[in-house]
């Protein structure tokens, strides 16, 4: 009898430990779906060293799961796809008796589409409704143990992180915070780790015969071989977007600033040259040209489409060759982001 309430009392924890799984985005609510073979470590900053943490990390997780670090203090624990639901309760249990380097175990949710992963820890975002009410929202931060990181567009936005030893997630601040009448809005400040919103493929069915889109040489079946027409065929010439049409009127003016929003860029490439301007890193929030963080270069390659050098004999030809490229950095070199990280992004660009 005892060993069966023990078990009660184990699932009762796990389950109602953080029950709140929405938050408000326009005076709309949005429901989020846990997932169920993966957990979010968020770490006590500066409890330990990063090294050690992340061996204990690894060691407490146990056997069969990968460790990851998302951003900061923030690490995703992947599990194999044949664990088991009592192998990722005792995992999320063990994780969380570590209150000497752990603060918080949450479950990550799933995003827009099936590859995207979303994680809401231990930030959040708010906007007071009067500047006046800022000795309110003082008072909340020292009831709830949180700090101000910073702000956010103007001065009544502020950009909020609890302290170590703090249980409460993101999600159960934002639901209290917003209860106390005084906000425009509160917000998480959303985690999508590890390049899962990069490099979107779409699932339609028909996307591989779209060669006009995405060409990788793929023979595309004919939809009308019934009347007499080829079953397949090759890419034909001349079936493209016709930039060529308006290069005969424009490359692209140097007036033209055309903002990228992606990994960063690497500026020392040749093609660039003469086309880059001071960017802005929002990852570290820090003005310059952001360094291209990704081995892939994703924004390297989303810049070079835009404004390579044309008519240079040299590499490729941007579509708008002649204009500007300023380039923000808004992901990780894990190509992980962030709400606060796009934020600033945008807020500095306009």
């Amino acid at each position: 009898m005892k060993f069966i309430f023990s078990v009660i009392i184990f699932f009762i924890f796990l389950n109602s430990s953080h029950a709140v799984d929405y938050y408000y985005y326009e005076g709309k609510r949005i429901d989020l779906k846990e997932m169920d073979d993966k957990l979010v470590v968020v770490l006590n900053q500066y409890a330990s060293s990063l090294s050690f943490a992340e061996a204990e990390l690894q060691k407490t997780a146990g056997f069969g799961s990968d460790v990851k670090r998302a951003i900061d203090n923030i690490y995703i624990v992947n599990f194999a796809s044949d664990a088991n639901l009592s192998r990722l309760k005792s995992a999320e249990l063990n994780l969380s008796s570590r209150k000497d380097i752990v603060k918080l175990v949450l479950h990550p949710y799933h995003g827009t589409r099936s590859s995207i992963t979303l994680a809401c820890a231990d930030e959040f975002i708010v906007k007071l409704n009067n500047v006046s009410d800022k000795s309110k929202l003082d008072y909340l931060n020292e009831k709830n143990g949180v700090k101000i990181l910073g702000t956010v567009g103007d001065e009544r936005g502020y950009y909020l992180k609890t302290n170590n030893g703090i249980s409460k997630t993101a999600l159960d601040l934002c639901d209290e915070y917003l209860s106390a009448g005084i906000f425009e809005y509160c917000e998480p400040n959303i985690i999508y780790p590890g390049g899962t919103t990069l490099c979107f493929t779409p699932n339609d069915t028909r996307f591989g015969g779209q060669w006009n889109l995405y060409n990788t040489g793929q023979t595309v079946k004919s939809s009308s071989s019934s009347n007499g027409d080829v079953s397949s065929f090759m890419g034909l010439a001349g079936s493209d977007m016709g930039v060529t049409k308006a290069w005969d009127y424009t490359l692209g003016s140097s007036s033209v600033e055309v903002a990228i929003f992606d990994t960063g860029i690497d500026s020392t490439h040749p093609d660039f040259a003469g086309n880059i301007l001071t960017g802005y890193d929002a990852v570290i929030d820090a003005y310059g040209v952001p360094k291209d963080s990704i081995s892939f270069g994703h924004g390297t390659n989303c810049a070079g489409l835009i404004g390579a050098v044309t008519n240079n004999s040299l590499g490729i030809a941007g579509i708008a060759g002649g204009c500007r490229i300023r380039s923000y950095k808004v992901f990780t070199s894990t190509g992980s982001t962030t709400t606060i990280i796009q934020s600033r992004a945008f807020d500095t660009a306009r």
